[in-house]
């Protein structure tokens, strides 16, 4: 991932991301919730500027995401910003899938605002395939949550989600020990 296209994260992209295709990886993320303050931090029309300077020249030798949005329904951020993303780049932005992240309540009714997101996130994205590469609840029943959205991520109607990764392995969130599988880890898991 090219977190932004800041000098501290962009001086060493081109070699970074030649190593890596190298090395065997298809796939490069682009810049991260660059929606959200705290993080990238980029107008939809920087954001269109540097993935086509620094994402769109990996075209041909590896896969590459459309910015990773937050799951954020305030104006200008989440598929908001997206949307604007795409108009900004003029459909010069080369992207073979977007990549979303999720925070939010636990439970059913929690994992069923995640899935719309995900729902969302496809139709904004013209149908391409989606990556979440961060999702997690924060509240409620996560073994509800988690239940939930396996077994509907991996049924038809979601497949469209090509990968979905948990945020994050530790203890106290997938683990309930340095050894041992939390309850809802377990369920991540499949097992």
């Amino acid at each position: 991932m090219l977190w932004s296209p800041a000098p501290d994260h962009s001086n060493n992209w081109d070699r970074l991301a030649s190593a890596a295709i190298a090395k065997g990886s298809d796939a490069l993320l682009s810049f991260n919730e660059p929606d959200i303050a705290s993080q990238a931090n980029m107008s939809p029309q920087d954001a269109a500027a540097g993935h086509i300077k620094y994402m769109n020249p990996y075209a041909s030798k590896a896969r590459i995401s459309a910015p990773a949005i937050s799951s954020s329904q305030n104006a200008n951020q989440g598929i908001d910003w997206l949307k604007q993303f795409f108009n900004a780049c003029n459909g010069q932005c080369h992207f073979d899938f977007c990549a979303a992240h999720w925070y939010g309540p636990g439970g059913v009714e929690g994992a069923n605002l995640f899935l719309s997101h995900l729902k969302d996130v496809n139709k904004a994205c013209d149908g391409k395939p989606v990556w979440v590469t961060e999702f997690a609840a924060e509240s409620g029943s996560i073994d509800d949550f988690m239940t939930t959205i396996v077994s509907k991520l991996e049924s038809a109607e979601f497949s469209f989600v090509e990968k979905y990764s948990y945020f994050w392995a530790s203890v106290g969130s997938l683990f309930s020990s340095r050894t041992e599988l939390a309850s809802f880890g377990k369920i991540y898991a499949g097992l």
